[in-house]
């Protein structure tokens, strides 16, 4: 699925993470709500802004990121310098974030 056009990064938005289409909403808060069981349906009915399409590209934008075996979807100028494998992730207490910099200091999982 192409998210490009769903998912966004403003600087000055919600510190940078990556939103559904400028609003407020952010593919963590998605994933958290899928993670404590709301269904699709439930989430659409609680965030009438919510489409079918920005879960699904929720779910595409966060495949590509942390599934090293998966082609990620790319599109020229959209996050550089975020391909992300799994020796540069650091673990942190509820979720694993993506690490430009060398992680060899770093204290072992």
């Amino acid at each position: 699925m192409d998210y490009h056009d769903i998912i966004t990064i403003e600087p000055g938005k919600r510190r940078g993470k990556p939103c559904i289409r400028g609003i407020r909403i952010t593919v963590y808060d998605i994933l958290e709500y899928l993670a404590s069981g709301m269904t699709e349906t439930e989430i659409l009915e609680d965030f009438s802004e919510l489409t079918s399409a920005d879960i699904k590209a929720c779910l595409a934008f966060v495949a590509d990121r942390y599934n090293p075996g998966r082609t990620p979807t790319k599109k020229p100028g959209f996050l550089p310098n975020l391909s992300v494998q799994p020796s540069n992730l650091v673990k942190k207490p509820g979720f694993w974030a993506p690490c430009v910099h060398p992680i060899d200091n770093y204290p072992p999982i």
